[in-house]
């Protein structure tokens, strides 16, 4: 249970650092009207579409060398 554990949060930090490194989140702060700041994270929902295209077709490439490769 603890290795399963540890795994999930593997994960989702790497995930997290992939998507900070990526563009995809942001961090963003600002102050509210009563003057306590705030921050949020930003999530470019564009980016990672983006960013999953170009894997996809970065992916069919790889694929279609291999295939090459073996005929």
């Amino acid at each position: 249970m603890k290795r399963l554990f540890l795994v999930l949060v593997l994960v989702v930090v790497g995930i997290t650092w992939l998507g900070f490194s990526r563009g995809w989140f942001a961090l963003v702060t600002g102050t509210a009207t009563d003057g306590n700041a705030t921050i949020g994270v930003k999530v470019d929902a564009d980016k990672i579409k983006d960013d999953e295209a170009k894997a996809k077709e970065k992916a069919k490439q790889v694929k279609d060398k291999v295939v090459e490769k073996v005929k």
